[in-house]
């Protein structure tokens, strides 16, 4: 009989095994991976796929099992092994032997049945399973479904029986799978593998760029309107052709009437298609048609300024349009957006064809000569000088006339955390 009970005390410490291998592979395997071996004809892919697709009913299978074996075994071995021990004492030719016999045969069966759940039954397979993630789904695929059709009944009670009680405690069943964490914490955790080396430093800035963009609005990236380059509908041929080759831009609003009616856009290299074939006809001597420049009007969007920059991203790609009007919510038009500035956040700044690097020139003792149209947000990024934001500003030129109070002419300073910022010199009211 004691044989019996110690091959059932290490089938419960492997089944035990089973179900946290079972546990911590399927949480860990890559559903692309599965379906690539699917794909290759593998059979035992097919059933992890169907165990990933229902993983909160898996999780709640494998805790039932664990469960049940974790309690099986420590009713079974430590009586088990208790009852192997007790004689062993009792033998023992010590006036107090007898009489502590069974406590202390208890104790050591707890302490070795228990050493043999935590490493046998928990660690090993935990630590097997994050290690080789792939094989050990693949193993456990087919006698974990046999094990959810055979205890199908009973996990749904209990999954019923979870989500009742958490409705009543005011709580909301959530996915037992799901890990959510905050931005934050993945910034955290995206710190913590660049230290290992898991990352280089340029795909961990890209990283947090992306988790950024859901937190910066278009205002925050836009061109401010008064730095706009416009173009009235009507404008001629020469007008247009003028305005391209002074400003250099690769896209211009298109206004009809004042500059508040913006139609649309015109990009540069279909005005030079255009010039280009008014060319070829005037070589062959034809006629030339007239100019409007209304044909070559792209769509664009019109976005709040306080549109999330990850929202136009999307539509940006559901509309494939690539410029976007910023407007208040009086409806003006407040700047542009185009989408090379949503993806500055990512991947640094992106200059289009005919746009020219910004100068930050060295001035003496660390300091620097800065654009004060440059945003806070650029700032921070290409400079790591951080300045707060306030309602109505998102530039340095805000946040210095903020703290100024006023138009400056040149030459004011100030302190903010130990950085000296100075007014050098002023365009205008610029």
């Amino acid at each position: 009989m004691p044989l019996v009970n110690i091959v059932v005390v290490l089938l419960l410490v492997a089944a035990n095994g089973f179900f946290v291998a079972c546990e911590f592979s399927l949480v860990a395997v890559r559903p692309t991976r599965v379906q690539q071996l699917k794909r290759a004809g593998d059979s035992r892919a097919r059933v992890v796929e169907f165990l990933l697709k229902d993983l909160d009913r898996i999780l709640s299978g494998v805790q039932v099992g664990i469960t049940m074996s974790s309690l099986a075994l420590g009713w079974l071995g430590e009586v088990t092994l208790a009852g192997m021990l007790q004689p062993v004492f009792e033998s023992l030719q010590v006036p107090w032997a007898t009489a502590v016999a069974h406590g202390v045969a208890i104790t050591v069966a707890f302490l070795f049945i228990t050493t043999l759940h935590v490493v046998l039954g928990e660690l090993v397979p935990k630590s097997m399973a994050l290690q080789r993630a792939e094989k050990v789904a693949l193993v456990i695929a087919r006698p974990m479904a046999v094990f959810m059709i055979a205890f199908g009944p009973l996990i749904g009670l209990f999954d019923s029986a979870s989500n009742v009680l958490l409705q009543a405690m005011g709580y909301r069943a959530t996915a037992g799978h799901a890990l959510v964490r905050s931005a934050e914490e993945l910034r955290l955790l995206l710190h913590q593998v660049h230290e290992h080396g898991v990352v280089t430093p340029r795909e961990a800035r890209m990283l947090e760029g992306a988790l950024e963009l859901s937190e910066v609005e278009v205002r925050q990236v836009m061109t401010p309107r008064r730095d706009m380059v416009c173009l009235p509908a009507s404008a001629s041929l020469e007008q247009v052709l003028e305005v391209v080759r002074s400003r250099r831009r690769s896209r211009y609003p298109v206004y009809e009437g004042s500059p508040e009616q913006v139609i649309g856009a015109v990009h540069a290299k279909d005005l030079f298609r255009h010039l280009e074939a008014r060319l070829r006809l005037a070589e062959r001597g034809e006629r030339l048609p007239p100019f409007d420049l209304r044909a070559f009007v792209r769509e664009c969007l019109f976005v709040p300024e306080t549109r999330p920059l990850a929202d136009l991203l999307e539509d940006f790609r559901r509309q494939r349009v690539h410029l976007a009007m910023v407007v208040d919510e009086f409806g003006s038009v407040q700047g542009m957006v185009t989408l090379a500035d949503t993806l500055e956040p990512i991947v640094g700044e992106v200059r289009d064809e005919y746009e020219t690097a910004p100068v930050a020139a060295p001035l003496g003792e660390g300091g620097l000569v800065l654009d004060a149209r440059l945003s806070l947000h650029d700032l921070e990024h290409q400079h790591q000088i951080e300045l707060p934001a306030g309602p109505g500003f998102e530039t340095l030129a805000g946040f210095m006339l903020n703290r100024l109070g006023s138009i400056p002419a040149g030459g004011e300073s100030f302190l903010h955390d130990g950085l000296r910022l100075t007014v050098l010199e002023m365009e205008g009211r610029r």
